[in-house]
């Protein structure tokens, strides 16, 4: 004669998912990475827009703008100017995958740029410091966009080559982000 028999186990615990650092999704961005952005004087705002791939922890996802990004500004800092804080992007999960966020970040009339050819940093992070940089350097991510600002369409005559770090001090950054654009093998 046979006996059937159930073993009950309890279920299995799992160690909470470690944090990551949040990756901005190149492909998903806006305006495209690849066109340079024209801001002329009656320029009211420019929407910016991307998707954040991460492991959060339940910590939301924080955005900064820098308007010259590796260039010395007020304080040393790395940046001319820096647009902070947004609305921050809730907190997921590497399961709920691409997160789309947009919004109108930067306004012209507010912060101001000389005419010219200028660059904005979207950076991403789960927290920045009172310098604007991401507190735990190995927690970020950014894209960049080429400006050129001008006074008209009329008389925007401007052509941009890229910024020349020459020397060590040359294009300050905050410490080295994880995760850029550049990493992405070319997906640009």
């Amino acid at each position: 004669m046979s006996a059937t028999a159930c073993l009950v186990l309890s279920p299995p615990e799992y160690d909470k998912p470690a944090q990551t650092p949040p990756m901005l999704v190149a492909d998903a961005s806006f305006p495209d990475l690849r066109q340079t952005i024209y801001v002329y004087d009656l320029t009211e705002s420019v929407e910016f827009g991307s998707a954040v791939i991460s492991e959060d922890a339940q910590v939301p996802v924080e955005l900064a703008i820098y308007l010259d990004y590796g260039q010395i500004g007020s304080a040393g800092r790395p940046y001319r100017r820096a647009i902070y804080p947004f609305e921050p992007i809730p907190p997921g999960t590497l399961a709920d995958g691409a997160r789309s966020f947009a919004g109108n970040y930067w306004y012209p009339g507010d912060v101001t740029v000389e005419p010219g050819c200028h660059t904005v940093t979207l950076m991403a992070s789960h927290a920045f410091d009172a310098d604007v940089c991401p507190v735990e350097s190995n927690d970020s991510s950014y894209l960049v966009w080429q400006v050129i600002r001008c006074q008209s369409s009329v008389n925007c005559d401007i052509a941009c080559e890229p910024p020349t770090c020459d020397g060590p001090q040359a294009c300050p950054k905050c410490p080295r982000p994880a995760l850029d654009a550049s990493s992405l093998g070319g997906q640009q």
